[in-house]
């Protein structure tokens, strides 16, 4: 789960509008550490009210700090997964 953390965040840092927003309201240890813990939730298989409520707070905070849905997580996230998974598998 490390490496794909470490390469969502290297392809995050890649743009300049999304450092700043970083920077201002958090730092990347803590959304690396919150990432993992966001992955494994999502592939536990356990979704009820309790995980719900993560997500909408979740989303609350990123329109909070004005991170637009063009940086929504789940694309890029699905990207590292899988650039993760084939490239282990050769």
């Amino acid at each position: 789960m490390e490496s794909i953390v470490a390469k969502f965040y290297e392809n995050l840092e890649k743009e300049n509008s999304l450092g700043k927003i970083i920077n201002q309201n958090s730092s990347i240890i803590s959304l690396r550490t919150a990432l993992k813990g966001h992955i494994s939730e999502i592939f536990n298989g356990h979704i009820d009210e309790e995980f719900m409520k993560k997500r909408y707070k979740l989303a609350f905070v990123h329109a909070k700090v004005g991170l637009e849905p063009v940086y929504e997580c789940f694309p890029r996230l699905t990207q590292c997964l899988f650039l993760n998974c084939t490239t282990d598998s050769v």
